[in-house]
């Protein structure tokens, strides 16, 4: 059996303000940003197909996010937001939303993970040598 240690690290944060134009409008005005890492193994264990050089495996350095992740990650997830309401009388609202998002989670299937490439993960069989043999009983 292999364990694999993935990690990964995430920082967001949001800033957000209501400004009332008239008696009638407000604008909310925000900026979100998020940042998360590509998965990483505990002890850099990765390893990725490079089909651009000779055909071999490109293996993860422990230098930068990137090197040992062996993806780049995107550091400029900022997601502007902006939100309107109307009161067109007094049981009439009218509002809406506008926003940039960005997903930073990744899925993490076993197709992804790129700890699970050789040489890190071998498949193994067992196999027996002997073969096993009915035992007769004497007549």
């Amino acid at each position: 059996m292999y364990f694999v240690d993935q990690r990964l690290w995430m920082a967001s944060g949001f800033f957000e303000d209501d400004w009332k134009a008239t008696p009638r409008l407000t604008l909310n005005l925000g900026l979100r940003y998020d940042f998360a890492t590509p998965g990483l193994e505990g002890r850099s264990r990765i390893a990725n197909f490079d089909p651009a050089g000779s055909g071999s495996l490109e293996f993860a350095k422990s230098d930068s996010v990137g090197d040992r992740s062996l993806m780049y990650p995107n550091p400029t997830n900022f997601g502007p937001r902006f939100g309107v309401s109307y009161a067109v009388n007094d049981k009439t609202v009218l509002r809406g939303v506008y926003g940039v998002y960005y997903s930073v989670f990744q899925r993490f299937g076993s197709e992804d993970q790129l700890a699970l490439n050789p040489p890190f993960l071998i498949n193994k069989t067992q196999a027996s040598t002997t073969i096993s043999r009915r035992s007769t009983s004497a007549r």
